[in-house]
């Protein structure tokens, strides 16, 4: 994960050619705003991995100063990566995700923030590069488990009504249940789902992650229901 962390943590860099450039998969963004987001991000995990904080940081505002945003991008991925290579995974820190209080929880959300932002910056130049299927599988799991199902308060601003969705990301399925007041997931898919979604990893975690519509993967079923796990998934990871 920290090689993939590094690997796209370049490529986000090197597609950075333009600054001024919109970024289509985030409307309102220039390539400078997407690189910059990224570079903060990693600032804020690497200061609660280099404190050890048990908590959320107070009251963080940082005083960021830089004269080209990509330098400073690649100042803050070196330090994240090295934050992060420097102790065991299962060091106890703070993370917004209770049932993983440790450094392992980071080393695969910083992961996959750079493989979701890296296909931002891509994107203003034309389609993003392919995620790697064992990545993006990871990704799906991530979005699905530690998000979607996760943050009930958001999720409760685009609930569901007991929509069974079938998630397949190549051979790895998943079964996504939008409750009332709840998503639940378990493994594998529903024998007769209310609407499915499959393709291609790469396809089916840049959907998710609305990086793609939803028709450059496979989609079946009730699309009033497709349109609910979009919300949902909208809410849920903002």
């Amino acid at each position: 994960m920290l090689a993939r962390l590094a690997s796209d943590g370049r490529a986000l860099r090197d597609a950075a050619t333009d600054l001024d450039a919109a970024v289509p998969t985030c409307p309102g963004w220039t390539v400078r705003d997407a690189v910059d987001h990224t570079a903060v991000v990693y600032l804020h995990k690497a200061t609660i991995l280099e404190n050890d904080s048990r908590e959320p940081l107070r009251d963080w505002d940082p005083d960021i100063v830089y004269d080209d945003v990509r330098d400073y991008f690649d100042e803050q991925l070196h330090r994240i990566i090295e934050a992060l290579r420097t102790r065991d995974p299962a060091t106890a820190v703070w993370t917004w995700y209770e049932p993983e209080q440790n450094v392992g929880f980071w080393v695969r959300r910083m992961m996959q923030e750079t493989v979701i932002h890296r296909a931002d910056v891509e994107s203003a130049q034309g389609a993003p590069s392919r995620v790697d299927d064992a990545v993006a599988v990871d990704g799906v799991d991530e979005l699905l488990v530690r998000m979607l199902a996760y943050d009930h308060e958001a999720y409760a601003e685009a609930p569901g009504h007991g929509e069974q969705i079938a998630v397949r990301a190549g051979d790895v399925g998943w079964t996504v249940t939008l409750g009332t007041e709840r998503a639940t997931i378990t493994d594998g898919v529903p024998a007769a789902p209310t609407a499915t979604v499959e393709g291609a990893p790469s396809d089916v975690l840049l959907a998710l992650w609305n990086r793609l519509p939803y028709d450059a993967v496979r989609t079946s079923g009730d699309p009033a229901a497709l349109a609910t796990l979009r919300a949902a998934v909208v809410a849920t990871t903002q």
